[in-house]
């Protein structure tokens, strides 16, 4: 009876040693497999492009604007008929001026303007940075491009809403410009100072603006180091007032950007590798809808808001930096399951992207 008991202890403590043995493989295979997961960059293992579908019909081809700033360029591909880059059909545009830091991209909603900000990464001036307005052609082409506003603290962010341009100034004490286009002048929002914080993100819709604070490039910072705060704005005058700060920000930590879709908010964050999403009316928090991002940047939708493209700026390892494809769900909130679209030639840490609306595309 006890021979019987020790053998049974005996293939009991085998077994264990072989599982304890397979354990840490089976657990790397659910970190790069099982949903949720990511690789060392961040990504949820990063796939191959998608295959290449056709071109929509000529008048309804659009166009991702990339800020390409590992290689101070900007980057110019079509998109095809689901949604994907066309990477091999793209060119580099814009290239009449020597960017020193190209970081953020607009387009006007009548498709004939980008509007590019080049943000030094020093962050000892206050005046530092520049805008740049360049003309967009049917062919998804930018060309013309000329400084409208020089001498203004790390542009970062940039949102479009009538003949105004607002801009956030990443900087120590630093606000939201409030730039009329037909002047060319900007006018510091001083209600939006948040102190301890820089503003790295803005987005407007309507009479509210949007604006996250954080500590930009800094992937260590704490939860703590954040904010969001809804403004009420004028269109007609740029004016920001009042301050409505969110009661709980829990699901952000160093917030780069956010744009606004229907009724909710999309918020890109640095240092928790996920997209918050709000209630336009910050009356709840939402919750994070991915982790399989690292140092998130800019977001833009495409012209019929079913796609939300998000700048995956990861420079470790092999991959340099890709977009998230997210599809925008029947409810507004984005899917879980995003796309990714790379190119190692080109996407050499990514900050800016703008989808256009729908023009001419290439001659047939």
């Amino acid at each position: 009876m006890y021979i019987d008991i020790y053998i049974r202890q005996g293939i009991m403590r085998l077994i264990m040693k072989k599982l304890f043995l397979i354990l840490p493989m089976v657990f790397a295979f659910c970190i790069t497999s099982c949903n949720g997961g990511g690789d060392s960059n961040g990504g949820g293992g990063v796939t191959p492009n998608p295959t290449p579908a056709p071109l929509p019909a000529p008048g309804k081809v659009t166009y991702a604007l990339l800020a390409i700033t590992g290689a101070n360029k900007i980057y110019s591909a079509p998109i095809d008929t689901n949604g994907n880059l066309l990477w091999s059909q793209g060119v580099y545009t814009a290239k009449e001026i020597s960017w020193d830091n190209p970081y953020y991209i607009v387009v006007n909603p009548e498709n004939t303007y980008a509007y590019i900000s080049d943000a030094p990464l020093s962050n000892s001036s206050t005046t530092n940075g520049a805008v740049y307005r360049c003309s967009l052609s049917q062919t998804g082409t930018l060309s013309n491009c000329s400084k409208i506003i020089s001498n203004i603290g790390r542009p970062v962010s940039m949102a479009l809403q009538g003949n105004y341009l607002y801009v956030s100034n990443a900087v120590a004490n630093g606000v939201i410009q409030s730039c009329n286009l037909t002047t060319n002048t900007c006018t510091a929002q001083s209600t939006t100072a948040v102190s301890g914080l820089q503003p790295t993100g803005v987005a407007v819709s309507s009479n509210t603006a949007y604006v996250t604070y954080g500590v930009p490039n800094d992937a260590t910072t704490t939860s703590s180091k954040y904010a969001l705060y809804s403004f009420n704005l004028n269109p007609t005058t740029g004016a920001m007032s009042g301050g409505k700060k969110a009661s709980t920000t829990s699901s952000l930590s160093n917030p780069t950007d956010l744009t606004v879709n229907n009724n909710f908010v999309y918020i890109s964050n640095y240092a928790y590798n996920s997209v918050s999403q709000y209630n336009a009316t910050l009356t709840d928090t939402g919750s994070p809808v991915s982790t399989i991002f690292k140092g998130n940047f800019e977001i833009s939708m495409n012209s019929t808001n079913t796609y939300a493209y998000i700048i995956n700026g990861a420079i470790n390892g092999d991959i340099k930096g890709y977009i998230s494809k997210c599809t925008v769900q029947s409810t507004g909130l984005l899917n879980n399951s995003c796309t990714p679209l790379s190119d190692s030639t080109i996407l050499q840490q990514p900050y800016g992207i703008a989808i256009t609306g729908e023009l001419q595309g290439p001659q047939q």
